[in-house]
């Protein structure tokens, strides 16, 4: 029990946000794997389905989407990425306890910040450049989520040049 605790501390201490990288405990969208992410926190997932999965740690929850297939076929975000199957395309963090911007180190002025439309003092921020993007209410986060950073845009698969049989996909931008 005291070994859980410690892991608990150590992955609390080291997986905290910093500004500096916009990656998330050693894992960086578009470039781990579903093994680096098991590696390193150190817990199977929770719940999977299809090409996402669910890790309950004790002070958050973090949702991972991994890539399909590497056949860019862009016909939505786990399959518009040239990276191979089960790359981490997106991780979003989900905090147990909402989390203090000043308590992860993070300066809300570098963010642009759009209120939410119709939830009353929620409001989010994102830098796409970096690829992050925040849920957040009053002087909280409730949620961050790493996305693909602009740096990144050469791994993009190009849309498709013959129409897609299913008309309700869409090409991401």
């Amino acid at each position: 029990m005291k070994r859980l605790g410690l892991i608990s501390l150590i992955l609390t201490v080291v997986c905290t946000f910093t500004s500096a990288t916009k990656e998330w405990c050693g894992i960086v969208p578009l470039h781990s794997t579903r093994a680096d992410v098991e590696r390193l926190l150190k817990v199977k997932p929770e719940d999977c389905g299809g090409n996402a999965c669910i890790y309950d740690l004790p002070d958050k929850t973090v949702f991972v989407l991994y890539a399909d297939e590497p056949t860019c076929r862009n016909d939505d975000a786990t399959t518009s990425w040239k990276v191979p199957r089960d790359t981490v395309i997106q991780l979003t963090v989900n905090f147990k306890t909402p989390q203090s911007f000043a308590a992860l180190d993070i300066d809300v002025s570098k963010y642009d910040r759009v209120p939410d439309k119709e939830l009353r003092g929620l409001f989010y921020l994102s830098d796409y450049g970096q690829g992050v993007g925040m849920e957040a209410s009053g002087d909280t986060v409730r949620a961050i989520t790493y996305y693909s950073a602009q740096k990144d845009d050469n791994l993009r698969s190009p849309p498709n040049s013959t129409p897609s049989a299913n008309p309700t996909t869409r090409t991401l931008p």
